[in-house]
């Protein structure tokens, strides 16, 4: 089966993995797109994209707020195996991403770009 968006944007991403599950169509800042493979190179760990571009179905299917960021590709959750909790929002926060999330913890670190802080949010 054929991947629809099998291409290389970086070394270490693909656009399908920011493709919406359902219906597979991408929106993807490149702002963001620079800032996550940044990211990448500082920590020198592989960051995997949990959830990139959401379709407003997929949005309201995983429960996601109607001003979301993944609505317009400028927001991805993601996860890095073997990664202090608490040191990926310090390097984020020097390259100002959007959302960071921690699949394998009860809570989700959401950074706000324009006010240059994060919070903790229980989810």
């Amino acid at each position: 089966m054929d991947i629809i968006n099998d291409i290389a944007l970086t070394e270490y991403f693909s656009l399908s993995e920011f493709e919406c599950p359902c219906c597979k169509r991408v929106m993807l800042s490149p702002d963001l797109l620079a800032r996550l493979n940044h990211l990448r190179m500082v920590i020198n760990r592989p960051i995997y994209i949990n959830s990139g571009y959401r379709c407003k179905e997929e949005n309201q299917r995983v429960g996601g707020v109607s001003a979301s960021y993944h609505l317009l590709g400028m927001a991805v959750d993601i996860h890095v195996k073997d990664f202090l909790l608490f040191d990926l929002p310090l390097f984020a926060q020097e390259i100002q991403c959007l959302i960071l999330r921690y699949e394998s913890l009860p809570y989700a670190v959401l950074y706000n770009i324009s006010s240059l802080r994060y919070t903790i949010h229980n989810m």
